[in-house]
């Protein structure tokens, strides 16, 4: 076993080197981040986050077997499983460390995450020609059904928490003006994309695959049409633009009238662009406290911030066919932080009430010491202004997520060329490579571009 299990923080010491490297599509840069001196796995495999980020960087490197193994660690992690945390009692037990706190419990990862995890490791699997694909692939099944009935259970057990925090918040004796402040509350998700769907909480491009690998499986029994047409009737469901639906009822219509067979085809899957991600902002309150004993009181909240393109697409073959998003990671992401955010915003003014509450208390008790002549006034200004400095430092926002991940997936799928090569563009008509297929036969090949400013990567091999 290759990971390193310490709970010692290994990984990248620059947190934001992973991002920096991305900015350039140097996947390979990124990659060794994760890696010792003697190229080996080097990052800290019981912290969720980290351990997806390592498995990504080295899945976007071509690390195939390195990534599976990150990937599986992350799935022991992840208490979101795939046949589990389906009902909401199971959920309430997670919300407390997912949700917005002043003190970050470990991170749980989100419900979409989990779906990713099996996503990649079937297609690690695939590029490793790897039988296990099936098994990958039967767990996404799986975990897909589910994720609905998990964000539905994770709405309705943040909802109700939220209800609970509102009337902790009244036991402190203080309240807060939230009607004074609603317009900025709104800031937090203002960049979500609207008319989200609760179907796409679903990866589009996971149940397009799980069809595509039954279709060109030599396997038999995988293309049970009662497999694989409702893998792709589930995407038609969660796709994000109707391009991709279009593809998806194409394909659909194709595989009924041929045995559910793909015969001498080329899958070109394309990941776009650098993924949403979250960032803090801060805002007062107007609390009904005595002014002059409290010097600071405030919140910080999460602001989902849109995902970047990192050219639009790709073009494939001398007839220059576009690829078509399946999966807009923003509708992805955007949904689940929605359904969790009048929890986050509530929870975040309960702590703060609280904290807010104990610092007028001592600073009450400060006035009192000096008033009696036990203590300087200069100290005991100190003394208040320390007490402020303190609940500033401890009032932050979560912004933790899986940052290395696209802003979309796209697909092209189209008959193998009887050249045995296949040119590929970006949007803009400069050539990204051309891909070897010298023998019949179908193929699947990543393509994968984190940046405007540098040339796509690719891998092909045949399935």
């Amino acid at each position: 076993m290759l990971l390193i299990l310490s709970g010692c923080a290994h990984g990248p010491k620059d947190n934001n080197m992973l991002m920096q490297l991305r900015a350039q599509s140097d996947f390979q840069g990124a990659a060794r981040l994760y890696l010792n001196k003697d190229q080996k796995p080097n990052y800290n495999a019981n912290d969720l986050q980290q351990t997806l980020e390592a498995a990504k960087a080295f899945h976007d490197a071509g690390l195939w077997q390195f990534s599976n193994d990150a990937f599986s660690r992350a799935h022991n992690l992840m208490p979101w499983k795939e046949d589990t945390v389906d009902t909401p009692n199971e959920v309430v037990g997670l919300i407390a460390t997912t949700l917005s706190s002043s003190a970050f419990g470990p991170y749980q990862g989100k419900i979409y995450e989990g779906g990713l995890i099996d996503y990649y490791r079937a297609l690690n699997q695939l590029m490793l020609k790897n039988e296990n694909a099936r098994v990958s692939f039967n767990r996404l099944k799986e975990r897909q059904n589910n994720a609905l009935i998990q964000l539905g259970s994770f709405a309705r057990a943040s909802n109700n928490q939220a209800m609970s925090k509102a009337q902790e918040a009244q036991k402190t004796g203080a309240g807060v003006g939230m009607d004074k402040i609603q317009g900025q509350l709104a800031r937090g998700t203002a960049k979500l994309n609207q008319g989200v769907m609760m179907s796409e909480i679903r990866n589009a491009a996971g149940d397009v695959m799980s069809a595509v690998f039954r279709s060109t499986s030599s396997d038999p029994e995988d293309k049970d049409e009662s497999l694989v047409q409702p893998m792709l009737s589930a995407a038609g469901e969660s796709v994000a633009t109707e391009e991709g639906r279009s593809l998806i009822a194409q394909l659909k219509q194709y595989l009924a009238s041929n045995n559910s067979s793909l015969n001498n085809a080329v899958i070109v899957l394309y990941e776009d662009g650098n993924g949403p991600g979250f960032d803090e902002y801060r805002l007062d309150l107007p609390m009904y406290l005595v002014s002059d004993k409290v010097l600071y009181s405030g919140i910080a909240l999460p602001e989902f911030r849109q995902g970047q393109s990192a050219g639009g697409h790709i073009l494939v073959g001398q007839a220059a066919t576009r690829t078509v998003a399946l999966t807009d990671m923003n509708r992805l992401a955007g949904l689940e932080f929605e359904k969790s955010y009048d929890g986050v915003v509530t929870k975040a003014v309960v702590s703060t009430l609280i904290k807010t509450v104990a610092q007028y208390a001592a600073n009450k008790e400060i006035d009192r010491q000096v008033d009696n002549k036990k203590m300087d006034p200069l100290a005991g200004l100190l003394l208040q202004i320390g007490t402020a400095v303190t609940q500033a430092a401890t009032t932050k926002a979560d912004i933790r997520s899986w940052r290395n991940l696209p802003n979309s997936i796209q697909i092209c799928i189209m008959a193998r060329p009887a050249s045995g090569a296949l040119p590929l563009f970006t949007a803009t008509r400069e050539p990204v490579g051309s891909v070897e297929m010298p023998e019949e036969g179908n193929y699947l090949v990543l393509v994968k571009a984190a940046s405007p400013l540098a040339r796509p990567v690719f891998y092909v091999t045949k399935l």
